[in-house]
């Protein structure tokens, strides 16, 4: 199994797949995070360059698809050039080589998520930078990051998973691409009951993107912090406390002063419209709502 494994991180770093993936993802990436920080207004409040510096490294999950595109030509290229009969020949079962796949595909993912976060840091600390303010690194960063680099890794499990399935390369990375772009858009805007539980809402979970998609599933790490981006709501009085709200002082939130100042606004969240869900891929957001 060990050396069925050195031999499937071989093949995944030979050719020329993976570096141009990978600087394509970057590249776009990059851009994006631009976009993101010359949008924001009032850049040079606290507030405003928190919220700048939380939304870059949010937007480098969009390399989650390149990684679910690559995942899916490690198992198809060997389909496509008839080298899947050798290499299930020569490994100990075909069980090794599917193993061997999925964890060569995950650690993949997992280089697109480290690099697509080092990436977006740098390129949003130095737009950041050239508005005269400075990129954030607070505790909801690097949950983010995290978020960013995990989304990744199941990205490359998720595209290695459907090549296995489909097996014919042309047909599966089209597939993942119209699914990645317009197809999470028509789902999750339509369907969010269903949407909440496939790759792309699992993705909005796991990097706590309530704003953007409000049906997705609680964050993995909700218990240990409050969810960013849930409007805060006031705490119900108890019995015992009723007496002690007589006198007219105002009720106190569920979350910190501090998060409510930047995140959230229970004020006007009744009536402000619901965001439409939007896709990760900022070009094909773009293209999509002109």
């Amino acid at each position: 199994m060990r050396d069925q494994l050195s031999a499937e991180l071989l093949k995944a770093r030979s050719g020329t797949a993976l570096p141009a993936l990978l600087l394509l993802a970057l590249m776009l990436a990059a851009l994006g995070q631009l976009g993101a920080v010359y949008a924001e207004s009032g850049i040079e409040d606290p507030g405003a360059a928190t919220a700048a510096s939380h939304r870059v490294l949010t937007m480098a999950g969009s390399c989650s698809l390149f990684a679910t595109v690559h995942g899916a030509l490690i198992v198809t290229a060997e389909f496509r050039s008839g080298a899947i009969g050798r290499t299930v020949l020569h490994a100990p079962g075909r069980s090794a080589v599917v193993i061997a796949k999925l964890v060569t595909a995950a650690a993949t993912g997992l280089l697109f998520g480290m690099l697509a976060v080092l990436a977006s840091a740098a390129v949003g600390a130095l737009a950041l930078a050239n508005l005269g303010s400075t990129l954030v690194l607070d505790a909801r960063s690097w949950q983010i990051a995290a978020a960013v680099v995990a989304a990744c890794g199941f990205g490359g499990l998720w595209g290695a998973a459907v090549g296995w399935l489909v097996r014919h390369q042309l047909a599966t990375i089209v597939g993942l691409l119209v699914w990645g772009t317009a197809g999470q858009l028509i789902v999750l805007g339509q369907l969010p009951a269903l949407g909440r539980f496939l790759p792309d809402g699992a993705q909005y979970a796991l990097l706590g993107d309530r704003l953007t998609f409000p049906d997705a599933l609680p964050a993995p790490w909700a218990p240990f912090s409050s969810p960013p981006g849930a409007p805060c709501s006031p705490s119900a009085p108890t019995p015992s406390s009723s007496a002690a709200t007589s006198d007219r002082r105002p009720i106190r939130h569920a979350c910190r002063p501090a998060a409510c100042r930047r995140r959230c606004r229970h004020q006007s969240s009744a009536a402000a419209p619901r965001p439409r869900p939007t896709s990760h891929c900022w070009i094909f957001q773009l293209s999509f709502n002109t």
